[in-house]
Parts: C-alpha cells; structure tokens; sequence
C-alpha cells in the first residue's frame, strides 16, 4: 500500500489534482471520508467560474484568471457542458451609479490586460439584459462561465480510474506518522497508506488534517446567501 502521492480530498480540487497527476508514471491515492468522490463542498456549489476575485494583487486572484482559461479545453477533453457568459456589476442607487466609471476603470486595468472585456451600460440595455433587475446602469464583465459541477466531478473521477489513479473512499484519516523518507497515513478502517507526498485537499477540513500532520492554521468560515435559477432562458447577463 506504498505510493508516491496520497491526496486526502475527493472534492474538486482532489480530483483535479489527480487528474494533472495521472498523466505522469507515478503512483497516486486519493482518500476520502465520504463514500462518493465530490461529496462535500463540491456537490453544493454553484459551478461559477470566476472573473473578478478581489484582492486583485492576491494569489487568489491571480489562480481565478489563469484557471478561468483552463476550462474551454478542460471541458472539452473530458466532454463536461460548459456555458460562457458575463456578470453585471449593478448600480442600484445614485452613489453606484456615480461610482461606475471607477468600477470600470479599476476592472478594465486588472482584467482587460487578460483579455476579459469591461465595460459599462446604461439603463435600457441592463433592462433588455434582465428585465427583472432594478438598476441605474451596470458594469459587465465577460468571460464568466458556469459549469455542470456534477459531470466536471463525475468525469474527473471517470478519467483517473480509467489512468491508474487508486481511490479510498469511505476512509477517514485518523493519524499521519511523518518518516525520513515517507508518510505513514492511519485511517479508520485500520489499515494505513504510505506515500513519498500528502496532498491536503480536504476542503473545510483542511485545518484538522493537516494538525495530523504538525501544521497549525485556522480556517474562519463564514455565512453567504446564493440564488440558483434554472430555465432555458437565453440570456447573457447574471
């Protein structure tokens, strides 16, 4: 049960990495409490790629950008439906509306040097967009894009398996011995794992993961509200 690489986390983002990992001849595990890969965060968002992701000088932001490339070919190698489309920055009162040209011009400086296209529209044109919106004007910014997150997970999986990537799903890490030369990984099932590398992917639970592994952080979560609309409403804007 040795390998080169064990990711704890079968969320996107372990998925994706086994997935870039599965193109090279090494020995990759991916483990998961949960019986079905994609099964935590993964399986209750949006499937929103992003543009603007503030701070702008941010690691973050900077991944938004170059990720948000990515996903044509991405979606097109492992036949996932993706749709393109803008997101609108609306100003909803007189201090919106005067402070647009400043939108505009911070978001054209950031993201129109990347190719993403910012502009700013009136009235009429925000309303023939969403005729259920209020707004005085709106700043657009194209290149958004929104992604079928259960296919995106369900041919992630598909593709490692089918490329030798071992999976351990309803295994929860319980402890890590960390050796000269490698990791001994403990589970509940009594077993143990192996690995030359751990990859922490385990989302929410990244935190207590990796104090299984001597690394203290926090994660400080926080509350959002997200609409969901579903339809065959041909529209460009959100």
């Amino acid at each position: 049960m040795s390998y080169d690489i064990a990711i704890i986390g079968s969320g996107v983002i372990g998925l994706f990495i086994a997935y870039e990992l599965a193109h090279y001849r090494v020995r990759v595990l991916v483990i998961d409490r949960e019986v079905e890969p994609g099964f935590g965060v993964s399986k209750g968002h949006a499937g929103v790629i992003h543009v603007v992701q503030p701070p702008f000088n941010s690691l973050r932001s900077k991944l938004a950008v170059e990720g948000n490339r990515m996903y044509d070919d991405i979606a097109e190698r492992l036949h996932v439906r993706i749709r393109r489309l803008s997101a609108l920055l609306v100003a909803r009162n007189l201090g919106h509306l005067i402070a647009l040209p400043a939108v505009w011009l911070i978001l054209n400086r950031v993201y129109g040097k990347h190719g993403f296209r910012v502009r700013i529209i009136g009235p009429r044109e925000l309303h023939r967009r969403e005729p259920n919106v209020n707004g005085l004007g709106a700043v657009e910014v194209e290149g958004y894009g929104v992604i079928n997150s259960f296919e995106l997970v369900s041919q992630l999986y598909n593709f490692c398996k089918l490329n030798g990537v071992d999976f351990a799903l309803g295994t929860e890490v319980r402890g890590a011995k960390v050796l000269d030369d490698e990791v001994v990984i403990l589970t509940n099932r009594g077993g143990e794992y192996r690995a030359k590398y751990v990859v922490n992917a385990a989302g929410l639970y990244s935190a207590d993961v990796a104090r299984l592994f001597g690394d203290e952080y926090r994660l400080e979560f926080g509350k959002g509200g997200l609409c969901l609309f579903s339809g065959g409403a041909n529209r460009q804007g959100t």
